[in-house]
């Protein structure tokens, strides 16, 4: 009697659960949205435009700022949720200043990276807790350009633009509807003459990857001399020249980002495998020399810039190859 009650029970147990396991079961092609007790979000026209952008930056400062064991996730991952929130908003007339213009081989469009803080303003930038400066910063790409749009602006030339964010999530960029130069009003610094004693350089080296590794030199004449060492398409010596007027425009930019100003070195290496890149002025009885490793949040991006804009000047690309320029095609 005892064992017929034992197996009596068992199998009222084993039919029970296989109940229960049956009603938890779901159904993998239903969704959340199919519920009619989970709402659709929907957008409004209170929702459909972006805040400015100071108020976006502001707002990943203070999640990145914030305790990382907080409740709520880490602070990269609360950074990007906020980010989500802009998801298909309306950018009108924000501002910002071109760094670089590039290719993107996913979408097959032109890109350009705007710094949405003057790169130009010569006061002590504030320093943010950082170990990416990218996680820590709120940036945007803009999207959906052309290279004849690409090449029609300068790097650091200050822009416009509207237009519509999305993939906040991956690749946070703007859908562009409208972008066009803002005229400058910034009086353009004066450069002597005579430039006959002026010797720029420009050293990059290696990285964990195939960073091109080089060495440039212009002198005041207008010659450019070229030694390549690795990961460029022209090894060893190569000369060439410059206008006088590209010439004094590279000097400009030295007055530009104040380069006298800046600090000797940063070597800072907030992370590894990152190339640096060495430049020097001489002009006037006057030197300097900066030593800058790309992995180093605390260096100003006009150095960066400045790096760039004397390859651009000496036409680097016909000896590290044109698969290095940023807008071919």
């Amino acid at each position: 009697m005892k064992k017929l009650s034992s197996l009596a029970i068992f199998s009222v147990l084993a039919v029970v659960t296989f109940l229960i396991t049956s009603c938890e079961e779901v159904n993998p092609l239903s969704s959340p949205q199919d519920s009619p007790t989970v709402p659709k979000p929907t957008a409004t026209l209170a929702d459909s435009g972006a805040p400015p952008f100071p108020e976006i930056r502001d707002k990943v400062r203070q999640i990145w700022s914030e305790d990382k064991h907080i409740q709520g996730g880490n602070r990269y991952t609360r950074a990007r949720d906020y980010l989500a929130t802009m998801e298909g908003k309306k950018v009108t007339n924000w501002r910002g200043w071109v760094y670089y213009c590039y290719k993107d081989d996913r979408t097959r469009t032109y890109r350009i990276w705007p710094l949405m803080e003057n790169p130009f303003n010569l006061e002590p930038a504030i320093q943010i807790e950082s170990d990416y400066r990218d996680r820590t910063e709120a940036h945007f790409t803009l999207d959906g350009l052309t290279i004849e749009q690409c090449q029609s602006f300068e790097m650091g030339q200050e822009i416009e633009f509207s237009g519509t964010i999305i993939d906040t999530w991956r690749d946070a960029r703007i859908e562009v509807a409208k972008i066009e130069a803002v005229p400058s009003l910034e009086s353009t610094p004066s450069v002597p003459d005579d430039l006959s004693d002026l010797v720029i350089n420009l050293e990059r080296t290696a990285c964990f990857g195939s960073c091109p590794v080089y060495n440039l030199t212009i002198y005041g004449d207008g010659s450019v001399v070229f030694d390549g060492e690795r990961f460029v398409e022209k090894e060893g010596t190569h000369k060439g020249t410059v206008s006088h007027e590209k010439i004094k425009e590279i000097v400009r930019w030295f007055e530009k980002v104040g380069y006298f100003a800046l600090y000797d070195d940063y070597t800072h290496k907030a992370w590894t495998d990152s190339p640096s890149a060495y430049t020097s002025i001489k002009l006037a009885g006057n030197s300097k020399r900066i030593a800058h490793y790309h992995g180093d949040p605390s260096a100003p991006f006009r150095l960066s810039m400045l790096e760039a804009k004397i390859d651009e000047v000496a036409n680097t690309y016909q000896w590290i190859g044109s698969g290095k320029r940023s807008t071919d095609k």
